[in-house]
């Protein structure tokens, strides 16, 4: 009907014979056919992804969108090219990428890279797509929501009295206020507990006694019947169970010789190898002395992962300036001897905190 009215609209204007009256016609007719639902095609199509998990500072996401060719007409024929000229993506809410593009664009896709922990542990996020077309169509896509799972488990031997026990709090401390992980401290855990727990996190710092390739719980003081040892074995079997839990993103071993001899089987246990990208696995080959500069230096290597920002790489090189007054790099050994670097398997340049291979508190690329 609608279509019937406009043809003998324009045949009367056309009839006039006056060329200026049938361009005005062809223009009216045009734009009133481009707002009509019975002329148009299926106007954007958009996938959006956000990937498996939303854990980590590696996390995938992005749009891949495309349209219809355009808008047709009954004879006398008229066509529109239909183009796509911005798209607004949104990731748990807060605009991300702004696009513009050039007419015509049929399709185009862009991938973007975020940090979970912008985000709170256990907030539900979704990502979001607003795709606007030269025809002034915008159409929104959305993702199911995921829930943000970034938890970090912070244990100190008991024994170790005095600074150990700050310094645990200060990671926590760091973990949950800067990198808004949700975080279980503790210092009264026994072997059995850590390894029930083990698969529930994706970063974990213990300060304990250690050797080659184990590790003590929380009441180990090298007496005989009193605490355990976890081996790597047992490390490793406990996180067997993760099934589709997040993976470790970061560990770090305060303990004797935990890396000795160039054993890296505890790394191994939390899943963590020399190829891993964006994990790693922090420690000792030999054995090592507890409080003061040594405090200082873990302290000053979380505040840079969590506070700053830094690269795993960069954390170790601040933690390193700050302590260089008392010895030069790294840690002491036992009876303060001399200092070591420390030991790391894997990547790096993983982060606790701010998208990978973004600059400091960035948060997505």
């Amino acid at each position: 009907m609608r279509y019937t009215l406009l043809k003998r609209l324009l045949i009367r204007l056309i009839s006039l014979r006056s060329p200026s009256r049938a361009i005005v016609a062809a223009t009216i007719l045009v734009l009133l056919l481009a707002a009509s639902p019975s002329c148009q095609a299926s106007v954007v199509t958009c996938n959006v992804s956000m990937g498996p998990l939303a854990s980590g500072t590696n996390c995938g996401a992005g749009w891949q969108a495309g349209t219809s060719e355009g808008i047709t007409a009954p004879p006398p024929f008229y066509w529109i090219w239909r183009s796509i000229s911005h798209v607004d993506f949104y990731i748990g809410g807060e605009l991300t990428v702004q696009k513009d593009y050039p007419y015509p664009t049929q399709s185009c896709s862009q991938p973007v890279i975020y940090d979970s922990t912008h985000f709170a542990g256990g907030q539900s996020i979704t990502v979001k797509a607003i795709v606007t077309t030269n025809l002034s169509e915008v159409e929104t896509f959305e993702t199911p929501a995921k829930i943000v799972y970034n938890k970090g488990y912070d244990l100190v031997n008991q024994t170790l009295t005095g600074g150990p026990g700050e310094t645990g709090a200060i990671v926590g401390l760091e973990l949950s206020a800067q990198a808004k992980h949700t975080v279980l401290a503790a210092s009264d855990h026994v072997k059995a507990t850590i390894l029930a727990n083990l698969p529930t996190y994706t970063v974990f710092f213990i300060y304990t006694h250690g050797s080659q390739a184990v590790f003590g719980d929380c009441f180990v003081d090298n007496t005989p019947g009193v605490g355990a040892y976890l081996t790597a074995q047992e490390v490793g079997n406990a996180n067997a169970q993760k099934g589709q839990l997040p993976p470790y993103c970061f560990v770090q071993f305060q303990a004797c010789s935990v890396f000795a001899n160039g054993d890296s089987s505890m790394a191994s246990a939390f899943g963590i190898g020399p190829g891993s990208i964006d994990r790693a696995a922090l420690g000792w080959s030999e054995d090592m002395a507890y409080g003061g500069p040594n405090e200082w230096w873990i302290q000053d290597l979380w505040a840079a992962l969590c506070t700053n920002g830094r690269t795993l790489e960069q954390a170790i090189a601040q933690a390193n300036v700050g302590q260089q007054h008392f010895g030069g790099d790294g840690c002491w050994v036992a009876l303060f001897q001399h200092k070591i670097p420390p030991t790391v398997i894997g990547d790096m340049s993983m982060k606790v905190h701010g998208v990978y291979g973004g600059t400091d508190l960035q948060w997505w690329r």
